[in-house]
């Protein structure tokens, strides 16, 4: 069993060197873009609604030309063989130009490396991941996004199916290393999950002790804090700049600008009114507790890689500071940190923009809550339900492929719904300079 054990390790080897890098990209082409439906498919930890959701709020708020539809089609205790064993056509339905796979952490049964190595499930995985997206490209897919599993504590892991797990990050790194090869071959994006978490999981150990779970309590299904490393690693993998946008106020000249996505409403005695369109990425919670997203940002570079809302302060002496009020915060940057640019998304928490990125995102996760049965029990059994009946009643078998529009039809008002509820929001950033 160890030669095995070896054999498996040397043949990932060159794909491991490419896996080091947390998110891969195919291509400057292959980017989620305006006008794209983006089909989000997962397994258990995507449905308490946490990076699925996130991918959508990120791509219906913050993304250049946005509003960009996305729809979840996640079920629990997944995996790519039923995924397969379903058939992509209920998915298809909603015509999607983008999709987006994280398959793994239930295709390994919990099981340690030298139980599946000479089980075949490893083969069944990538061969079923290339079905997949065959399947996907033949029928109009313009880009694929294929995910690894995450990762598990083990000191947290709760062991399922009564096996004694050692390590099950081993299986899920054999895993990452098929879906990194597999994006390689087929000319696809790919999102490292797994090796972003075990780093912020790591880093975070060392700041908030074991208490701070990123791979969630029972050691595998993260809580928010979790949900927003996986999705960090969806939206790099799919291209987004992360360029919210960049105000800029100079002080000589009492005036004020602003990029696209926002305007400049007024400008008087240092203080600008803005009114955004976009809005930056929104964080909420106790920095040290795992169902809130501040505390977890710190670990990796969510805010440098695609949330910077820029404020750019020129005409200050060298020797001066300023007092930056934006909200109910204040903070004071030196001159060359404000001519520099300071990340308003990163250094204010609490901003203007929070109330509505609250109720939007719970909108969002409302929406995908009706998808989860929209998919499950309605879109995904339609097949099932025609067979059991056509020989009864071929009219009505015929008839139930009327409901496929129907419900599509629905869905898509809920998405233009959702993406009407996303209005500007008029804000004022208050410059003061400091002697």
């Amino acid at each position: 069993m160890g030669k095995v054990i070896e054999r498996s390790k040397g043949l990932f080897t060159a794909v491991l060197l490419l896996a080091l890098a947390f998110a891969v990209t195919a291509g400057a082409k292959d980017k989620v873009q305006k006008g794209d439906v983006v089909a989000i498919l997962g397994d258990t930890l995507a449905i308490p609604k946490g990076y699925s959701a996130m991918i959508e709020m990120y791509l219906l708020v913050c993304q250049q030309d946005g509003p960009i539809r996305a729809a979840q089609f996640c079920q629990g205790n997944d995996c790519l063989k039923y995924l397969w064993a379903r058939g992509v056509q209920p998915i298809l339905a909603i015509h999607p130009t983008v999709v987006t796979t994280c398959y793994g952490m239930e295709d390994g049964y919990f099981l340690p490396l030298n139980t599946l190595l000479p089980s075949g499930h490893f083969t069944i995985y990538s061969n079923t991941l290339k079905g997949v997206i065959h399947e996907f490209k033949t029928n109009g897919v313009r880009m694929i996004v294929v995910g690894s599993p995450g990762a598990v504590k083990t000191e947290n892991f709760i062991p399922r199916y009564q096996y004694n797990i050692v390590d099950y990050n081993q299986t899920l790194a054999v895993f990452r290393d098929i879906a990194c090869q597999v994006a390689r071959e087929e000319n696809c994006a790919f999102a490292n999950v797994h090796d972003l978490m075990l780093d912020v999981m790591g880093k975070a150990k060392r700041k908030y002790g074991d208490a701070y779970h990123v791979s969630g309590a029972d050691g595998w299904r993260p809580a928010e804090n979790g949900q927003l490393v996986m999705a960090y690693a969806f939206l790099r993998a799919m291209g987004c700049d992360g360029d919210i946008g960049k105000i800029v106020i100079d002080l000589a000249q009492g005036s004020a600008s602003a990029s696209g996505g926002h305007r400049v409403v007024a400008c008087s005695g240092g203080e600008v009114k803005v009114e955004s369109s976009r809005y930056p990425f929104c964080f909420y919670g106790r920095p040290d507790d795992p169902a809130a997203t501040t505390g977890i940002i710190e670990f990796f570079p969510f805010n440098e890689d695609l949330n910077r809302f820029m404020l750019v302060v020129n005409g200050l002496a060298p020797s001066e500071s300023v007092r930056v009020t934006w909200g109910a915060t204040s903070k004071i940057f030196s001159a060359a940190a404000a001519a520099k640019g300071i990340n308003l998304a990163a250094e204010y928490f609490n901003n203007p923009f929070c109330e509505s990125f609250k109720k939007i995102l719970a909108d969002v996760r409302k929406k995908q809550d009706w998808e989860t049965p929209f998919y499950i029990d309605r879109l995904s059994k339609l097949p099932g339900l025609k067979n059991d009946v056509k020989d009864y009643d071929p009219e009505l078998a015929e008839s139930l492929d009327d409901l496929v529009p129907a419900l599509v039809k629905i869905h898509s008002r809920m998405c233009d719904a959702l993406s009407a509820s996303v209005v500007p929001v008029i804000h004022s950033i208050k410059v003061e300079v400091v002697k």
